[in-house]
């Protein structure tokens, strides 16, 4: 959804909360809290540095790949990124429906093939837009294609989810736009 960020002294909250939530009644303003937020972003697969990506994933399994311009000039890390492209990536990033139902799992929990830990979930959790569970997280390239079935270990649970096209929600961003 389209968002906006209010950098203001806090010595104004109480007011500022007021004057938008009175400006906003007539129009649908809804409130949200730091979950609803990253319920969002998981629909929308925007990367949150420590949970998705962080100094032991690199822009190309990260599926940031488009974002690096590696035809630029010399930076710390580019000769390592060229490397890597030009012997391509071990693990990739991936959407995936929870198959077994509602759940919420912590980031690192084990991704696993015939009970054998292959990845980890960086986030997981229900999509009230979607009406299922969702999440994210690093598998071997050759388990990421659409369609792969996989397992979650969860502490004494196998759940089964399936990689999944992302971004689950708006691919073409248009929500963003109105």
């Amino acid at each position: 959804e389209l968002g906006y960020e209010i950098i203001y002294d806090p010595g104004y909250a109480y007011t500022m909360y007021d004057a938008l939530v009175k400006a906003g009644k007539d129009s649908g303003l809804a409130l949200c809290g730091s979950r609803t937020v990253g319920i969002f972003r998981l629909e929308k697969v925007y990367h949150v540095y420590t949970r998705d990506i962080d100094e032991t994933t690199h822009p190309f399994e990260a599926g940031l790949g488009a974002y690096v311009k590696l035809d630029k000039g010399d930076f710390i890390g580019r000769d390592a990124l060229l490397e890597i492209q030009e012997n391509g990536v071990e693990r990739k990033f991936v959407g995936y429906v929870v198959e077994d139902g509602p759940l919420t799992v912590p980031c690192g929990t084990p991704i696993a093939v015939d009970g054998e830990t292959i990845g980890k979930v960086t986030f997981a959790a229900p999509s009230p837009t979607l009406g299922k569970t969702i999440g994210l997280g690093y598998v071997p390239v050759d388990q990421g294609e659409i369609g792969t079935k996989l397992t979650i270990l969860h502490g004494t649970e196998k759940l089964s989810i399936e990689v999944a096209e992302t971004p689950f929600f708006d691919p073409k961003g248009r929500r963003i736009r109105i």
